[in-house]
């Protein structure tokens, strides 16, 4: 039987104190075989390997029960008066004392083993559950930190983006602001333009209504201002700047040849 599996199989149970009886019984056996050469010499040296082996492992109370039962068997069966538990002499005694002392020096330091083992196994157990919780947080602490760096990552990105569609708006926003400037400098100039080009032409027809009307039309031409100011209009487009002198005069000259024409009809009329 493997003894350390046989230990971690009855741990907790009856098992330590049955596996205590066997060595026990054991020792015994052993002891009443070498009888014939130890004798009462060193009587107790064939059962200490039992009272060792329950105090490694089997713990304190089964190394307890071995160390008990050894004596019992030994001060009975092998130490004189035979069949009897008397200690009998001062020999004996001291033998008995050194017995029990030395077993339980072993129970002690077994049992201190046995702590200790059992505290590094628990310090063990500790620390690689305190390794996993450091791997599962340094696991959590990169997965966070990777998830952070997309968004940063995402959010550069967006950013960029905003950047360059802000640059854009603000090109078009300057190119239509410039488009607009050039057109109202364009419709103020037109309407200067059309300011100059109506004063000009009420000066001139002023003039040409002042002049050209006695001299060319006499009393028979009598101008509208607003026949003259049409004339002028299409004497420029036709003559261009010359067109302010010779449309009002083409317009005088075509009433009174018509007036002219209408009087003569009148004069004569058909028959």
């Amino acid at each position: 039987m493997n003894i350390r599996g046989f230990q971690g199989a009855s741990e907790q149970g009856p098992g330590r104190y049955i596996f205590a009886v066997l060595a026990t019984i054991g020792a015994m056996a052993l002891r009443g075989s070498l009888d014939p050469v130890l004798g009462a010499y060193v009587p107790y040296l064939a059962v200490l390997p039992a009272v060792v082996l329950s105090a490694w492992y089997c713990g304190l109370g089964p190394s307890v029960l071995t160390t008990v039962l050894c004596f019992l068997g030994e001060q009975y069966w092998f130490i004189p008066p035979y069949r009897s538990l008397a200690i009998a002499g001062g020999a004996e005694l001291a033998g008995t004392l050194v017995y029990f002392l030395v077993s339980a020096l072993v129970v002690a330091l077994a049992e201190l083993n046995r702590r200790a083992t059992a505290t590094l196994a628990v310090s063990k157990q500790n620390l690689e559950q305190a390794s996993e919780a450091l791997r599962k947080s340094h696991e959590e602490l990169e997965w966070r930190v990777r998830e952070r760096t997309r968004e940063l990552q995402e959010k550069n990105t967006e950013l960029v983006n905003q950047t360059e569609t802000v640059r854009d708006l603000s090109g078009r926003l300057l190119q239509m602001q410039d488009e607009e400037r050039r057109r109202i400098a364009r419709a103020l100039h037109d309407s200067l333009g059309q300011l100059n080009l109506l004063g000009w032409g009420a000066a001139v027809i002023g003039q040409i209504d002042s002049l050209v009307r006695p001299y060319v039309i006499s009393e028979r031409a009598k101008l509208h201002t607003l026949l003259v100011f049409f004339a002028l209009l299409g004497g420029v487009k036709a003559f261009g700047v010359m067109g302010l002198f010779i449309g009002p005069v083409v317009l005088s000259v075509t009433l009174v040849v018509l007036e002219m024409l209408r009087e003569a009809n009148l004069d004569h009329p058909t028959a």
